[in-house]
């Protein structure tokens, strides 16, 4: 429910603000990445990420890159690592 509560859509929370600011979707990308794992996204990330995030704008982005935090946040490396 926390993770839920932090990553969900809203105009104060880091996945929707990245979104919105980030000049491309490989910026956007790459920010979401040093924000959770405190690191550049590997090149299969990157390509991985910046396809679901293509093309995509408002709320349809804001929930993207909320799915992007969701997956990161839930991942072995986070848990292991933060």
């Amino acid at each position: 429910k926390i993770v839920h509560e932090r990553t969900k859509d809203g105009l104060f929370n880091a996945a929707t603000r990245i979104g919105m600011m980030a000049r491309d979707d490989e910026r956007a990308v790459e920010t979401a990445y040093f924000a959770v794992l405190t690191r550049k996204p590997t090149a299969e990330e990157m390509a991985h990420f910046r396809q679901r995030l293509e093309g995509s704008k408002g709320d349809e982005r804001s929930r993207r890159m909320e799915d992007l935090y969701w997956a990161l946040v839930n991942s072995t490396e986070f848990s292991w690592n933060h």
